[in-house]
């Protein structure tokens, strides 16, 4: 998987399935200043707290997300400049989200767990003023907002 299409240098990134917060030190290590790290499971947010090395440049917070006003609660309360996305399953919710809080994003890099839903989501996205950047075989897909002549 190539979560590194985005440039990260200088970024606020809001981790959406952060688990153990691998992938917060890989953005950090691509140049990101802060990373808001969300996860469901306890376990995993406990570990996330056990590094205090980390805490001047990473957030933790468990939650669910379980709806497209979950989504956009965080990205309006930390205004994150790209929005990573493993929720195994739940991306989904992406589906719904405001098409006016989808555009506060730049960047949004979603792992969709299936065909179907990614295809709904890169035409909800397109229609929310996004275009595919990148696309794997695996259902990860890089979307950035359309440049505005």
């Amino acid at each position: 998987m190539s979560w590194g299409w985005p440039n990260y240098d200088g970024k606020k990134v809001l981790d959406l399935g952060a688990g153990d917060c691998e992938m917060a030190r890989y953005f950090r290590d691509r140049g990101a200043d802060f990373v808001v790290a969300v996860d469901d499971n306890s376990k995993k947010y406990s570990e996330m707290k056990l590094h205090p090395d980390q805490i001047k440049w990473i957030f933790p917070i468990m939650m669910v997300i379980d709806s497209p006003g979950i989504i956009e609660k965080l990205i309006d309360d930390w205004k994150p400049d790209i929005v990573k996305s493993d929720i195994d399953g739940n991306e989904r919710f992406f589906y719904g989200v405001d098409f006016y809080v989808l555009q506060k994003v730049s960047e949004y890099i979603i792992k969709c767990h299936t065909k179907e839903v990614l295809s709904e989501l890169i035409g909800y996205f397109d229609d929310g003023g996004f275009e595919v950047e990148n696309l794997d075989d695996k259902y990860l897909v890089h979307f950035k907002k359309k440049d505005v002549a």
